[in-house]
């Protein structure tokens, strides 16, 4: 697996709020790439590249810079039973100073959104699968011209890919040239057979990609900081458990400051080789979270994808409150953190809407935090 498992905590928290502190100064719903499967180890508060449309994966960057990494990905659709899928498959090549390696992913997700007004919905599902491979699994040419992506026995009974990248463009340069890339399309064989998901996806079978890039980068991008203005004053809720010795759920909601709640559950698993995760984020008005200066409750009513029931998050510790920062003119904010036991009800329990299959958020209550950003003049 990646060289970074870091599940759901203190960095994890620290990436939400720059998301919401992000969110709340350009209110706009273009998804952070947070991915608690994967997440980054920050190495002078940067992050290279994400080298898919999703941020399959986050590498950081080392004090060095030198790192290179060389990816193939390709997109396509697949048509289930509820609608529309995308698809994607992708090979990262990692080559740094500390560490050599090849990761795989493969991922399928399905959304809706729509504006009325002022008001924005977003909500997507996402269903996505990782393993290590062997060096000689993803080949390339130094021009791009050529590539191969063979996946051998590396996914035991899941499956097999065995495809090679066809130039469709000229060799193209970005990121002030420490980026090439070519577009072009894959072909040879895929045949993937997704498991515990109770058979919703079957075995996925390709032989032909149309939509693929190839590209080799050294460029770095700088982490986001979220703008000079101060946030909209939001309360986020989180909360993790680890139901099994292979599984991990996490949740998190926190308002938006328009009216809308942004919220997100995952499920990751580890079955041999292969990390599964599924997880829903949503951005809409069907969640509504109300803070009572203590506990706080949230209340989903999603119509399609996203959140359906109720959950508490009552404080079970004191609070903990973090040192001003500056915001905005003549403004500050600081952040209000208390340990907090997350259960479900009163009512229905809260549930995500997989297609895979919901995931209810256990009754007896999971462990979490409520974080508040309170905004005052500056002392």
């Amino acid at each position: 697996m990646s060289r970074t498992r870091l599940r759901l905590g203190a960095i994890a928290g620290a990436i939400l709020l720059v998301v919401l502190s992000v969110a709340s100064a350009y209110a706009s719903p273009q998804r952070m790439p947070v991915r608690t499967d994967r997440l980054p180890r920050i190495a002078g508060g940067r992050l290279v590249e994400i080298p898919s449309r999703r941020g399959a994966v986050l590498r950081p960057t080392s004090r060095t810079g030198r790192e290179r990494f060389t990816t193939v990905s390709a997109f396509g659709r697949l048509e289930t039973p509820e609608g529309s899928y995308g698809i994607s498959v992708q090979a990262v090549h990692v080559d740094d100073p500390g560490f050599r390696g090849t990761d795989v992913f493969l991922s399928f997700g399905r959304g809706s959104g729509s504006v009325h007004g002022h008001r924005q919905r977003f909500a997507a599902q996402d269903h996505s699968y990782e393993a290590s491979a062997s060096a000689k699994a993803f080949t390339w040419s130094r021009d791009l011209s050529r590539a191969r992506f063979d996946t051998d026995g590396a996914l035991g009974r899941w499956g097999r890919i065995d495809l090679r990248f066809v130039p469709a463009s000229a060799r193209r340069h970005s990121c002030g040239g420490d980026t090439s890339f070519r577009t072009g399309r894959l072909e040879g064989r895929f045949a993937f057979t997704p498991r515990h998901d109770n058979g919703f996806f079957g075995t996925v079978v390709r032989t032909t990609f149309r939509h693929a890039r190839l590209s080799t980068s050294t460029c770095h991008h700088r982490f986001p900081t979220g703008g000079r203005g101060c946030p909209t004053q939001p309360t986020m809720v989180d909360a993790e458990v680890a139901p099994d010795a292979h599984s991990f759920e996490s949740f998190f909601a926190s308002t938006i400051g328009d009216g809308t709640v942004l919220a997100g559950m995952l499920e990751q698993q580890f079955y041999g080789p292969m990390s599964v995760t599924h997880e829903i984020f949503a951005w809409d008005d069907s969640t509504v979270l109300r803070d009572r200066g203590g506990s706080v409750r949230i209340t989903a009513r999603a119509r399609e994808v996203g959140f359906v029931g109720t959950a508490t998050a009552t404080p079970t510790g004191d609070r903990v409150t973090s040192d001003p920062f500056p915001c905005g003119d003549g403004q500050q904010v600081v952040f209000e953190q208390t340990d907090a036991r997350v259960t479900s009800g009163p009512g229905r329990p809260l549930t995500a809407g997989f297609d895979t299959g919901p995931i209810t958020l256990p009754t007896a209550g999971a462990r979490g935090r409520i974080v508040r950003e309170i905004v005052s003049a500056r002392s």
